[in-house]
């Protein structure tokens, strides 16, 4: 049954390729199921400003 759902979503991903939601590059089937990369392409990746303490946005 694991290996049916391996299949599955490997045809997905063949048809219906991941694509980054900020520039809609299209990112490899093995970032996709990273949680540390989110769907997100390396260069946009970069981009993205990061809060480095925690704080309200008006203080």
């Amino acid at each position: 049954m694991e290996n049916l759902k391996k299949v599955k979503e490997t045809i997905l991903e063949l048809i219906y390729p991941s694509k980054c939601p900020f520039c809609g590059e299209i990112v490899s089937a093995g970032k996709k199921h990273s949680t540390e990369h989110n769907g997100i392409c390396k260069a946009c990746r970069e981009k993205l400003p990061y809060i480095g303490e925690v704080r309200c946005m008006c203080c």
